[in-house]
């Protein structure tokens, strides 16, 4: 559906194309703009992504993103009180910090706090690549076949 709708926007003709994702749809979104295939991904200006803690699809047992690194923003609620409102944000670009400042300068969001410990994150987060990347060691070479892995280079993660 997130291909579908951008190929929309772009039949549409429209210049500038915001989405909101999963890192897995931003991974697979990077991947169609660096190839050759023109489905107007390429006219995306601001990609959000929603971090991951866990899923339910096959997929999710593989993946080592959980933070939305091909977004320009990533959004969590992660260690937040329910119902509160509050969440984190991690500006990866340029476009994305302008997008910050704006919503900061309009009042449309509240900065609280500028450098929150994510330690319980990262080490959440940490342990789940972990444990991915043992299961993409695992799986046939034709399943993954676009990863080249030297496991000597991954021992210490992997110990």
């Amino acid at each position: 559906p997130l291909i579908t709708g951008i190929g929309r926007a772009y039949l549409d003709r429209k210049r500038d194309i915001g989405i909101i994702a999963n890192p897995c749809h931003l991974q697979g979104l990077a991947k169609i703009v660096t190839s050759d295939f023109n489905t107007g991904a390429e006219r995306t200006s601001l990609k959000i992504g929603f971090a991951c803690s866990s899923g339910g699809m096959t997929g999710c047992k593989y993946c080592t993103d959980y933070t939305g690194e091909f977004s320009d923003i990533s959004y969590s609620p992660w260690g937040a009180p329910k119902g509160s409102g509050e969440a984190f944000l991690i500006v990866r670009t340029d476009v994305g910090q302008k997008v910050v400042d704006h919503a900061i300068k309009n009042k449309l969001i509240e900065v609280t706090n500028k450098e929150p410990d994510l330690s319980e994150m990262k080490k959440f987060i940490n342990k789940k690549r972990k444990k991915n990347f043992l299961n993409l060691l695992g799986r046939d070479l034709i399943t993954a076949k676009y990863l080249h892995l030297n496991i000597d280079e991954f021992k210490d993660l992997l110990e």
